[in-house]
Formats: structure tokens, C-alpha cells, sequence
């Protein structure tokens, strides 16, 4: 039998534990740990049906408040070339909820990968309260909006859309035997503004996150990303979490 002293020390090792876990992914989260190194694309570039599995990805998301990994995987493939920034979602799926069918409709709501990309810079000062928001549901559906985000957070967000036939931004998804994936090919002259993108330098950096909504079977709606935003509840318009985006 074991004592009611023997279980609240476990007890208590289990819970420093979990702390001590949060504590390092917040630490690794601010210290701009979380870098993505993209290199320059296949020439051509490859179709959203090619296989990119040889193209650099990121990691396995996490849940978005750093708690742990997401019941249902997500990973991105992503390169770019001298005009354009190439993203393949690889998300797996038992319970694809996605009805909307049209521009810039609430996405969110539903099943949707998302990125948020600020301008681009090749040096220190990059503007996190500017930033383009992108959204692809498994119907192929593209939601676009710049967004304006004076306090850092999800509050006094204000999002410009943008028309999705006028963004030039090329965006496909498809359903798969495991989930689905989505493509995404964004001119950097959509997000760059005074920016431009110089990709004949040696490295070139922006901040960004990748996003997933999803609801698992019997299951929860997951809130996951690729740089936990640490938020409860979730929040994923956190741009002091995004990462470092590197084109090399």
C-alpha cells in the first residue's frame, strides 16, 4: 500500500516536472529559438501534387498554449525562389469539418491551416504590429487579410481583407487517405512593402507563425502551431511568439 505522504511527494515531482517543462518551452519560445531555415526551390518549383518530402519542414506542431502535442499532426514544407514564398501543409485528419465555400469567409471556424508573415528585413527591426494573415480550409477555400494589431495581442485587432482573385497568391488543398494538405504560393510582393526581397543575399529574415485548427473525433478542438503562442485561451495573434524565418 502506498502512503498518502509516498503520493503527494509523486504527486508533487509530476507537477515541478510539468512546470519546469512549460518553463523551458516559454524560455525557448522568447529567446527566438524557434528558427526555420528555408532554402531556395527545386527549379521548377514542385506542384502542389509533387512529392515534398525532401523539401525542409518544420517540426511537429505543438498545442498552441505549450502544453503538449496535438491529438492530429502538422508539419510545413516550405522554400521559396527570387518572386515567390512556397507552403505545403501536411496535416493529418479523422474528422474534417470544413463547409465554407467562399472568399475571405470565417475559416477560422472550422478546420483551416493559417501562416502570418510580417515584411520581410535584412536587419534588425522588423514591425510585428503589421503583418499579412493567410488561411487555406481543406475545400481550397483562401482567406486573406492584412492585419493591424497595435497591442500585440488578440484584442483591437484590425484585419483588412484582401480580394482573393486579386492577391495573386496561388492556393490548392486536397483530402488524402490520411487528412488533407494545402498549398500556398505567395508573391513576396504581396507582404514585402518597402521591404524588398534581396534574394541573391546571403540570408534574409522575417517573423512568422504556422497555424492549425482542427476538431479530432470525439475529441476537443486543437488549437496547434509550429511556435506555441502560450496563450490561455488560446490566442493566435501573439506576434512576440513568432518565429525566425530565414531565407537562405
Amino acid at each position: 500500500q502506498v502512503s498518502t505522504q509516498s503520493t503527494g511527494r509523486v504527486t508533487l515531482i509530476m507537477e515541478a516536472s510539468r512546470l519546469f517543462g512549460l518553463f523551458m518551452l516559454f524560455a525557448l519560445c522568447c529567446s527566438g529559438q524557434y528558427i526555420f531555415h528555408v532554402q531556395k526551390c527545386p527549379n521548377p518549383p514542385l506542384s502542389p501534387e509533387d512529392d515534398w518530402t525532401k523539401i525542409t519542414r518544420t517540426n511537429p506542431f505543438k498545442l498552441s498554449d505549450g502544453r503538449g502535442d496535438p491529438v492530429q499532426s502538422t508539419v510545413v514544407h516550405s522554400c521559396y525562389t527570387p518572386t515567390h514564398y512556397y507552403l505545403k501543409y501536411i496535416a493529418e485528419a479523422n474528422n474534417i469539418i470544413a463547409n465554407f465555400t467562399k472568399c475571405n469567409q470565417p475559416l477560422y471556424q472550422e478546420e483551416a491551416v493559417e501562416v502570418f508573415l510580417t515584411q520581410p528585413s535584412n536587419n534588425e527591426i522588423i514591425d510585428l504590429h503589421h503583418y499579412i494573415e493567410l488561411e487555406v480550409s481543406p475545400n481550397g477555400v483562401l482567406f486573406a487579410a492584412q492585419i493591424t494589431n497595435p497591442g500585440l495581442t488578440c484584442s483591437g485587432i484590425q484585419d483588412d481583407l484582401l480580394p482573393c482573385d486579386s492577391t495573386g497568391i496561388v492556393y490548392s488543398a486536397k483530402r488524402t487517405e490520411k487528412g488533407w494538405w494545402a498549398y500556398l504560393s505567395i508573391p513576396f510582393a504581396l507582404i514585402e512593402g518597402n521591404n524588398k526581397v534581396n534574394t541573391s543575399s546571403d540570408t534574409f529574415t522575417w517573423k512568422g507563425n504556422f497555424f492549425r485548427l482542427d476538431t479530432p473525433l470525439n475529441k476537443p478542438r486543437e488549437y496547434s502551431c509550429w511556435s506555441p503562442t502560450m496563450a490561455i485561451p488560446p490566442c493566435f495573434h501573439a506576434p512576440n511568439y513568432f518565429g525566425d524565418i530565414i531565407l537562405i
